[in-house]
């Protein structure tokens, strides 16, 4: 789902939240992606464990005061959708 983020990134809706990718991959590869947020390295999966993310693509939302604020949920239409991106869940 490298391109739909890419997309959203371009243009994310209108208050759409802040997105925070964390990957397990070495910095040089994840650098390569060309994300325009924040990337996270979790070569351990110490995050995305404590998350109960168990694979990719998943996505939690958290709040601005730091809280988890909705489940995990698994698959590119899904995180889309938590990204507000509902025209772009909807094309895949």
């Amino acid at each position: 789902m490298h391109e739909e983020i890419l997309t959203w990134e371009g243009s994310p809706p209108a208050g759409s939240p802040a997105l925070v990718v964390v990957s397990a991959g070495e910095a040089v590869s994840v650098k390569a992606e060309n994300f325009a947020s924040e990337v996270l390295l979790d070569p351990e999966w110490t995050v995305s464990g404590a998350l109960g993310a168990d694979g990719t693509p998943m996505a939690v939302r958290v709040s601005a005061d730091g809280r988890i604020a909705s489940g995990v949920v698994g698959g590119g239409p899904a995180v889309l959708e938590l990204l507000g991106a509902g025209a772009l869940a909807e094309s895949h």
